[in-house]
């Protein structure tokens, strides 16, 4: 079994703020259409069923899309439409990640995908997927953008800059302890 990282309770209300541009708006497909605008051309990572869905009504294919096939604990949420996109111009991975928690899988994961520069890939999560996206911002190159959804607000779009990869980082370190090193250096 891969080993798995409990977030603390300590970190989680500086987990929660909002960073980045944030969209709000009750119109999903508005809010996926402005997502694509402030992303403008970089390579976009989507974490959360109903932005990465919405997205993908919108013609747009992320490049790396992240779900749980679950919006506010709802299970069964349709994901048909984006899986199929996804088999057809890309890969689909699956990983485990359980709620409240990083495992070593999706850490790795993530690090393999943003070490390719090209492709489509869409990663089932069966757990939750909400505390990849800090994975992500550590791991992804500078410039590329990073968009999560915020229920019941919008999303957020994240541009991956020195400060918010340092600020991923620190709580990485903070999370993960002593085997930091294994994923970071």
């Amino acid at each position: 079994m891969a080993k798995l990282y409990k977030v603390p309770k300590r970190l989680r209300a500086l987990l929660s703020r909002e960073y980045g541009h944030l969209v709000e708006g009750i119109d999903r497909l508005l809010v996926a259409k402005r997502v694509v605008e402030i992303a403008c051309g970089r390579r976009l990572w989507s974490v959360g069923d109903v932005i990465s869905i919405s997205l993908v009504e919108i013609d747009y294919i992320p490049d790396v899309a992240i779900i749980d096939r679950a919006t506010l604990r709802e299970k069964d949420i349709d994901t048909e439409h984006i899986e199929t996109k996804y088999k057809e111009m890309g890969e689909i991975l699956e990983i485990h990640n359980p709620r409240g928690h990083i495992s070593a899988e999706a850490i790795l994961t993530i690090k393999r995908l943003a070490s390719r520069s090209s492709g489509k890939h869409l990663v089932l999560v069966r757990g939750e997927e909400d505390l990849l996206s800090l994975a992500i911002a550590s791991l992804a190159r500078l410039g590329e953008a990073l968009a999560y959804g915020i229920p019941s607000r919008g999303a957020s779009v994240v541009i991956i800059d020195h400060y918010i990869r340092d600020l991923a980082r620190d709580l990485m370190k903070e999370i993960l302890g002593e085997d930091y090193k294994i994923y970071f250096e």
